[in-house]
């Protein structure tokens, strides 16, 4: 996969109702700010001219927040599943970008009506669903350094730039009822990731239904990488897709457990059960695999799934 995400990885935020829910709870303390039919999609593609190259920016999902056909802000998202340090100089870049384009933007102009001379204000944040705790890499000084020299001079010049990022992983239940089922649900694997839990602690977030399962399906691909989802939303069809959270978790967590008790009885072993769950998550990842494959993916971003070297997925593949 590469480093620039798909309009399919991003397709959950990117749905109207479910950014409307993300702006209300990270602007508006969950309060019904902004409607799912207030937002418009913004352009994600922009080129530039560096060093006598055509480069190009794309965002990963940019909204108009339109009010009585007055286009009253930019919302934009950033999705993260690792932290880059250098995610302050991209979102200054995204902006600096976004407002040059609102001048010369004709449709734009009519939604800005009589007031076609003002520019739409520009949020961007950052959506961080990550294992790591999202510690630094928030100030574009951060970035920018100069010599002790120079910075005794110049320091206090500087128009430093600072990004939102929410790091969902943090949370605590409370925070995350403001958000999607979907979001919560991506939220708690990774806080239980970060925290040493099982999956088993996710269903105490009593989480209702999906309402855009394939969406979260995609998502997951992107940025859970974990075999089992693959495994049971992918490879056992969308008949079959679960409508809620707590049956998604059972069915995995129950055919973890039933691999697991099968292979330690065949193996003899007495403590063996973990560790034919442990084997028994690894056979699945084999299989997803080359039914994957079969189905047209390619080595590299198998590998990328599962998080193991390319040369693990081709033995995977060979095997009988």
């Amino acid at each position: 996969m590469t480093a620039e995400k798909s309009c399919v990885e991003t397709s959950l935020i990117a749905r109207n109702d479910v950014a409307a829910k993300l702006i209300n709870a990270i602007f508006a303390e969950g309060k019904d700010f902004v409607a799912p039919d207030e937002l418009r999609d913004a352009p994600l593609n922009s080129a530039y001219e560096s060093i006598g190259r055509l480069r190009e920016l794309r965002r990963d999902v940019a909204k108009y927040f339109v009010r009585n056909a007055r286009c009253e802000c930019v919302f934009a998202f950033e999705v993260q599943s690792t932290i880059d340090r250098n995610m302050p100089v991209r979102v200054f870049g995204y902006d600096g970008v976004a407002y040059r384009d609102e001048l010369d933007n004709a449709a734009l102009d009519e939604q800005f009506g009589a007031e076609s001379d003002r520019v739409a204000p520009v949020f961007t944040t950052v959506l961080y669903f990550g294992g790591d705790l999202w510690r630094n890499c928030r100030k574009l000084s951060e970035r920018a350094t100069m010599s002790d020299e120079v910075a005794k001079i110049m320091r206090p010049h500087f128009t430093d730039f600072e990004i939102r990022v929410v790091d969902f992983a943090g949370m605590s239940d409370e925070e995350l009822r403001m958000f999607p089922e979907e979001i919560r649900f991506i939220a708690g694997y990774f806080r239980c990731k970060r925290n040493g839990g099982g999956l088993e602690e996710l269903r105490e977030l009593q989480l209702g239904n999906f309402t855009h399962p394939r969406e979260l399906v995609y998502f997951l691909d992107y940025a859970v990488k974990d075999a089992r989802f693959a495994y049971e939303t992918i490879m056992k069809g969308y008949d079959k897709e679960p409508k809620n959270m707590c049956e998604l978790l059972d069915r995995i967590i129950a055919e973890g457990k039933a691999e697991g008790i099968a292979e330690g009885k065949a193996e003899g072993i007495a403590e063996g059960i973990a560790e034919g769950e442990a084997r028994g998550e690894m056979n699945v990842k084999k299989t997803t695999a080359k039914k994957l494959y079969r189905q047209g993916w390619d080595v590299e971003r198998i590998a990328v799934l599962f998080d193991v070297a390319a040369v693990d997925v081709k033995i995977w593949l060979n095997e009988g």
